[in-house]
Parts: C-alpha cells; sequence; structure tokens
C-alpha cells in the first residue's frame, strides 16, 4: 500500500504580469483549490518539463505541474533517488519499517520489503534499486554523527534480494553507493566518542569486509577534518561532490601537496564508478569567516561546479576534468552585508549563473559572471533551481513558488504550498519507470 498525504493546498493559475525587469509581490490569477486523493498520471506518462519537487522538513516529497496547477502527489517518509525515477519510502509498522519504491512519475508501488526495527532512509544508490538504513537519528545536517562505538547499516535492494545487515566497529556513515552497486563509500568518526576528523572507507557489501580507500589523483591525509556545508552529484550519477569548511578557530588545512599553503574549505570528490576520491582544495579567503552562508552547484553538462562564500563575497568554479579553479571577488558589487546569511545558487542550460539571497536573484552571464538581470521573489528566497532546458526559473519562498520564464522575461505562475515546504527541486522524472513487474520481498 502506498502512503500519500491528501493535499488541500491552493495553487495559483498561469498568468503573465508583463516584461518587467523585476518581480512584484502581487499575487494573480484564479485561486483554485486541489483536494487529490488519487493518482494523476499513469505510470509511464512523462511529465513536461514543468514538473517540480519539493520538499520539507518532516520527509515528505510532493510533485506538482506548475503550467496545469495540479498537485500530483504527496509522499511521506520519503527519499528520491538521484535520477528522480523512484522515490523511497520508509514507514514504521508494528515494531518494523516497511520500505517502499514508489514510480516518481505517478508514485504507484513497485516493491516493498519490511526491515526489523525502526530505520531512517540514509544513501540511496544513483537508480533508487539500493537503499541504505540506519536507527533514525536527531542529528541536523550532512553527515553529522552521534556519539557511537558501533555501527550498524541495513541494506535493501529493490531486485527482491533478502535484506542485509553489517555490524560495523567503529562511528560509521554511509556516503555512497558505487555505480556498480557492489561497494558503499563510508565516512568513519574519530574519536568515536568525541568525533573530530574522519577517514574515508569503503565496504565491501558481498563480503562484509572493510576495504582501504584508493585514491590516485591526490595523496589525502589519512584522517580530514571539515563539517559538510553543501552537496550536489553529477547527472549521470558518477561523482559526488561534499563543500567541507572548517568552524571559527578550527586549525586550518594544510594541502598536502604544497605544505606551505593551508585552507579553510575543500570538495570532496568522490568517483562512484571508478571507487576512488579525492580533494580540491579552495584557495583563501573561501570559508576562512563565517559558516552558514556557503551553496554548491554543478553545471547541467556535469563539467564544473560553482561555489559561493558570502561570508568573503568570493564564488569560486571549478572545471571537474582540470581541477582548476577560477575565482572571483563578488563584494564590489556591494550586494552583500553581514545580515546576509543564506545564499542559493542555480546554473542555467545556457551557463547562465543564478545567484540568490533575501529576497532577490541575480542572473550573471555565463561567461565574464558579470551582473545582467533581477527580480525579486516578495519574500525570502529558501531555493532556487533552473529546468533543464533553461527556460523557467523557480525561487521557493515560504509557502509559495514564483515561476519566472527566462526567455520572456515574466512571471508566469505563484503557486502556493505548504509553509514547511523547504527545497524544490526542477525538471521532470525518468519516461519510463525500471520496474518492469511487481515485486514484493515482505
Amino acid at each position: 500500500m502506498t502512503l500519500l498525504k491528501e493535499s488541500t493546498n491552493q495553487v495559483r493559475g498561469r498568468s503573465l504580469l508583463g516584461k518587467v525587469a523585476f518581480l512584484g509581490g502581487v499575487a494573480v490569477g484564479a485561486t483554485v483549490l486541489l483536494a487529490v486523493t488519487a493518482i494523476v498520471f499513469g505510470a509511464n506518462r512523462e511529465l513536461p518539463n514543468t514538473a517540480m519537487f519539493t520538499f520539507d522538513g518532516d520527509g515528505t516529497v510532493s510533485l506538482i505541474d506548475t503550467t496545469t496547477g495540479e498537485w500530483i502527489y504527496q509522499a511521506p517518509d520519503a527519499v528520491l533517488a538521484p535520477d528522480r525515477t523512484v522515490l523511497i519510502q520508509a514507514t514504521e509498522q508494528r515494531g518494523e519499517t516497511v520500505v517502499r519504491a514508489l514510480d516518481s512519475v505517478s508514485a504507484v508501488e513497485r516493491w516493498s520489503q519490511s526491515l526489523p526495527g525502526s530505520l531512517s532512509v540514509r544513501v540511496v544508490s544513483p537508480g533508487g534499486d539500493a537503499i541504505a538504513l540506519m536507527q533514525a537519528t536527531e542529528t541536523p545536517g550532512l553527515y553529522v554523527p552521534e556519539p557511537a562505538q558501533d555501527t550498524t547499516i541495513y541494506i535493501a535492494r529493490t531486485d527482491g534480494s533478502a535484506w542485509q545487515r553489517y555490524d560495523l566497529e567503529g562511528n560509521f556513515l554511509p556516503e555512497a553507493f558505487t555505480t556498480s552497486g557492489e561497494t558503499l563509500f563510508l565516512l568513519k568518526f574519530l574519536p568515536a566518542e568525541d568525533p573530530y576528523h574522519y577517514e574515508v572507507h569503503r565496504l565491501d557489501l558481498a563480503t562484509g569486509e572493510m576495504l582501504d580507500e584508493y585514491t590516485p589523483e591526490v595523496e589525502l591525509e589519512p584522517s580530514m577534518r571539515g563539517h559538510a556545508r553543501a552537496q550536489a552529484m553529477a547527472s549521470d550519477g558518477t561523482q559526488l561532490f561534499t563543500l567541507y569548511s572548517l568552524d571559527p578557530g578550527e586549525e586550518k588545512i594544510t594541502n598536502p601537496l604544497d605544505p606551505n599553503r593551508q585552507h579553510s574549505a575543500f570538495v570532496h570528490v568522490i568517483s562512484l564508478e571508478e571507487e576512488s576520491s579525492f580533494c580540491i582544495f579552495l584557495g583563501q579567503p573561501f570559508g576562512a569567516r563565517r559558516i552558514d552562508n556557503m551553496d554548491m552547484t554543478i553545471s547541467p553538462d556535469g563539467t564544473s561546479l560553482a561555489l559561493i562564500d558570502i561570508g568573503t563575497g568570493t564564488l569560486a568554479e571549478i572545471d571537474i576534468a582540470t581541477q582548476d579553479i577560477d575565482t572571483d571577488n563578488l563584494g564590489g558589487y556591494g550586494l552583500f552585508s553581514q545580515d546576509h546569511r543564506k545564499v542559493e545558487l542555480a546554473i542555467g542550460a545556457d551557463n547562465t549563473l543564478y545567484m540568490a539571497w533575501e529576497q532577490s536573484v541575480t542572473a550573471y552571464e555565463p561567461s565574464a559572471r558579470n551582473p545582467i538581470a533581477g527580480w525579486s521573489a516578495g519574500g525570502e528566497i529558501l531555493g532556487i533551481d533552473v529546468s533543464q532546458d533553461g527556460q523557467y526559473l523557480r525561487a521557493l519562498i515560504p509557502g509559495q513558488v514564483r515561476v519566472i520564464d527566462l526567455v520572456q522575461g515574466v512571471e508566469v505562475a505563484s503557486i502556493l504550498l505548504p509553509a514547511e515546504a523547504q527545497e524544490v527541486v526542477i525538471a521532470p522524472p525518468s519516461a519510463q519507470s525500471r520496474f518492469e513487474t511487481f515485486t514484493c520481498a515482505c
């Protein structure tokens, strides 16, 4: 049985405000009240480019068609697979955890399995066919461990095989599955009862043996320090990027290739295909001041990363193939102040960079990164994204998504959301489900 929420959210219809340089905060268009209790689309229907996923702080994933205003479904306790073909839902029932795979287009249940105890999803493989689960924790943020001498990890697979349990000595958190699905990257935190630094390890899921980490590109320090601030995955699911920085007052990180250079931030890169990892160290002053105002995004073609540190007004762009870094000091534009605490980045199909802070979105040209356009979202911006074809930018503000047609330069919709919605993901899910038949491994 698929668990879906009943939706009574208002959606404002499609409307044109006219070509203006900045968006106003006035809501226009007809208001429609939707109560969605059934599946709207069939299992194999492809959604248009205007499909939008939203996420709230309680683990609910919702799907909306922003052209029609249709609220397609809401799935509680769910995680969207990196390739967006499937939702993984974990719910506790009578002392067990039932894990389900739902088609991301229709929310139709395609697979389910029961595991012992109260577990939560920690990592989903790129295609959603392998799931790592652990006991639920109250620790917020990426890779923030609780004190622990031992770790238990469960692995479930949607191919109908039995679940597996791994009891590990030490304080571990799962980070990512390899593309083969045969290995799980883990972070081991030390000391176990008072974690301060971490090591990267691999778990062979067939034998249960811990493998040493292989890092051909850069000689990593055996133990790394830093706190994960943001994360992005390549669109093909072959690489995972995590931005780390230090807290104020912590000793800077020494570059192992140049002992005379020290850093406050770096990007940890994992090749999920080659099962290797390396670090790209960011030059000063990136990460040297405040720690709560950084973001990172990957270009649609997967060739570059853009990173922003509002604390120092620094934009860094990394060529993933060469690891070359271009930096720019944006402080000269007079856009930032000590009151700016949250920043969001997105890159369009033409490599235009979009940066959002407070109530404003600014577009920067693809090459020189000069500001070329700006909009006001009419509220504090919590997240932005650009559609795959580069036509639409969507800005999430509390309780609402403002949809901007970047080609016409107009707002085309204003969609009302639950006030707790905290993130949006643009781009339609896969056209075809990977599941040919229903399989139950209950």
